[in-house]
């Protein structure tokens, strides 16, 4: 199997003019499809490798969206005072740092080499891999809130500043800029010569990779388009934006999956899910997902596995922060289904391992197991089976001091640690409200059989499968 994976690894990667190892995750969604979707197979036992940032008294506040990239055994995540960190993937020792002029708040990519970012300061930064060292830098007009993209030896990055920009990535020479008429917080996926993305007056466009030039642009409903990334597979790209409002507000009490397709094209303004053609921008179909409420912002980022079914957060039939589902969803037919039940969680006790919404939790998929991240605990589903995976690794109580759940889940923090200092959103300075399930949280990653997890906003933990599981 793990030798089948590989295979399948290598021609994905291949297909994506790729410049990373088949068992890296190197750029935000691991490709430029941004379907986060890795071959490598992840299950248990499992054991702890280390922790890295967990001391309260010296923390290093982290974006919630701001996902690890790992490639050559180097692991990159930038912070809030606007260092990047390059650290040793196997370790967690810290290899290098660099001070930006600004906050970072999305993925680098690593490619080549080299390492790429931007940051609030307007700043696209080129780094040496191994040392840190800068190789050069470009600032654009704004802030710079989305992740590159690094293909065919172009550096592909969105600005506030309105613009989209495209560097030769040896040199940082500007190729061309685009200015699309809104702010850009939605970071790209580039596939076949064609740039995907969203901007904030919530029109989808495409552009041509090699000249900047507008190919089509497609105005969606919703009030919202930000840190997530549209996922393309085949001909087809998934947007999603922040629907207006909730379900109750359109008078729906009980959404169905059967229900939400005819109810979405009566209420166009509740869609948040566009599936739409590469070539055209013109829609597919009308996917009949629910969400839970379009309170905080975008509903979850759905990931892609290679046959074409794509996973997202749905929510449960009988409403309910705490009670969202898992659907799959064909792209080749629009056809969706509930993949898992939400309340299989709520009959295993499976404790904070759950969906809270589908707006605050992340997946991604590593061969055989659905990942499942929110800002305490990551979790696992095998997708076959739909049994619920056992972290082993856990010792200690979950944050309510529950310890029948810890089995479910991986505590990044001790309790004392936790209890000690409460890492909350209010002290994410683009993010409203105390609320510590975050808006637009990063997926979980999977690089050379080591899981990686961004928690509460500062922490990472990374857990590895043990030999016995790896044979």
């Amino acid at each position: 199997m793990a030798r089948r994976n590989s295979a399948l690894g290598a021609v994905l990667l291949a297909a994506l003019g790729a410049w990373a190892a088949a068992d890296d995750w190197p750029t935000y969604g691991r490709n430029n499809l941004r379907t986060h979707y890795t071959p490598e197979r992840f299950g248990p036992p499992f054991r702890l490798l280390w922790r890295w940032n967990t001391d309260p008294s010296r923390v290093r506040r982290i974006a919630y969206q701001n996902q690890v990239v790992v490639a050559g055994g180097l692991l990159c995540i930038g912070d809030y005072a606007g260092t990047m960190h390059g650290l040793d993937a196997k370790t967690g020792k810290e290899r290098w740092r660099y001070r930006a002029a600004g906050p970072i708040v999305h993925a680098a990519a690593i490619a080549g080499g080299r390492v790429f970012f931007g940051s609030e300061a307007g700043e696209v930064v080129c780094l040496e891999a191994r040392t840190g060292r800068k190789v050069w830098s470009y600032t654009a007009g704004a802030g710079i809130r989305t992740a590159p993209a690094v293909e065919n030896g172009t550096v592909y990055v969105a600005s506030l500043d309105r613009c989209v920009y495209a560097f030769k990535a040896a040199t940082g020479r500007r190729l061309w800029k685009t200015d699309v008429g809104a702010p850009v917080s939605m970071t790209p996926a580039v596939a076949e010569g064609r740039i995907f993305l969203g901007a904030w007056d919530v029109v989808a466009r495409c552009l041509d990779a090699a000249t900047g030039k507008l190919l089509w642009s497609a105005p969606l409903e919703g009030w919202a388009m930000h840190a997530y990334a549209p996922a393309v597979w085949r001909d087809k790209v998934v947007f999603r934006t922040a629907p207006f409002g909730s379900l109750w507000d359109g008078g729906l009490d009980t959404p169905f999956p059967d229900r939400m397709v005819a109810f979405y094209k009566a209420n166009p303004t509740h869609k948040h899910l566009f599936v739409l053609n590469t070539r055209t921008g013109k829609e597919e179909y009308v996917v009949g997902l629910p969400y839970t409420t379009g309170v905080y912002s975008i509903p979850c980022q759905v990931c892609v596995a290679p046959s074409g079914k794509a996973y997202a957060a749905s929510r449960h039939e009988t409403g309910g922060m705490n009670r969202a589902d898992i659907a799959e969803i064909d792209l080749s037919t629009g056809k969706m289904r509930i993949f898992l039940d939400g309340n299989m969680h709520r009959a295993r006790r499976s404790g904070h391992f759950r969906l809270v919404t589908d707006e605050t939790s992340s997946l991604s998929i590593a061969g055989d197991s659905l990942l499942i991240a929110m800002a305490q605990v990551v979790g696992g589903v095998e997708m076959r089976t739909k049994s619920l995976r056992s972290w082993g690794v856990c010792s200690t109580p979950c944050y309510d001091g529950a310890t029948q759940h810890a089995r479910w889940s991986l505590p990044l923090y001790p309790p004392q640690v936790a209890k000690a200092r409460p890492l909350l959103i209010t002290e994410n300075p683009f993010y409203w409200g105390a609320q510590h399930n975050a808006p637009e949280y990063a997926p979980a990653v999977v690089a050379d059989g080591v899981l990686y997890w961004m928690g509460n906003g500062c922490g990472i933990a990374a857990v590895a499968m043990t030999k016995e599981a790896r044979q």
